[in-house]
């Protein structure tokens, strides 16, 4: 029998699931064998985390991706779940700087006191009654500080300076790591740990 046209979409499913299975035991003997034949004076984590990038390539070229559009006149219409609201106004007029999910980015020259504004931020995120730079601040929520310049003393100062007056319980609510590992966020082990501690 010849196959059709009619039949090509299931005929690419099976060699698309093909392709990703020779690739995924193909991963799986590399990582066998580094670990098994590798440099042993080299780190072992290396060896996963570039085994982890590889399996999320592999993963990403095997997923259906289709973009969907919509109209702007049904866009409009159309009911769409807000993410909850943690830093700002929830009004079409007033600025919403964060919400549950995102990723707030503090940019400038050293020594202009971005960390300061972040810690002034975590704990009022952790009180969730305070305001931050004159918005409303929707929580209490938990929050994770990775403080990699000054250490645990600085941040310590900063909680006495700004937090002495909230329950043991608010301030309990901010995160941050007595030890720091190697962080680099550009892998995926990175941002798991970071993760699995906030």
């Amino acid at each position: 029998r010849v196959p059709t046209a009619a039949h090509g979409v299931h005929y690419a499913k099976i060699v698309r699931g093909l392709s990703v299975r020779r690739k995924s035991i193909a991963l799986a003997d590399r990582l066998i064998r580094a670990s098994l034949e590798g440099d042993p004076d080299s780190d072992p984590l290396e060896v996963l985390e570039h085994a982890s990038r590889e399996m999320l390539e592999v993963a990403h070229g095997a997923t259906d991706q289709k973009v969907e559009c919509v109209g702007g006149g049904d866009l409009i219409h159309m009911d769409i779940p807000r993410p909850k609201l943690l830093i700002g106004e929830d009004a079409q007029d007033k600025a919403r700087l964060l919400a549950a999910g995102q990723l707030m980015l503090f940019s400038g020259p050293p020594k202009l006191g971005k960390s300061l504004l972040v810690a002034e931020a975590m704990v009022s995120l952790a009180a969730g009654d305070l305001a931050w730079l004159g918005f409303q601040i929707h929580g209490p929520v938990r929050v994770g500080g990775v403080e990699a310049e000054g250490g645990l003393d600085l941040v310590q100062d900063w909680l006495r300076a700004m937090a002495a007056d909230l329950p043991r319980e608010a301030i309990n609510r901010i995160r941050i790591p007595k030890t720091l590992p190697k962080i680099d966020l550009t892998r995926p082990r990175s941002v798991m740990l970071l993760r699995r501690f906030i």
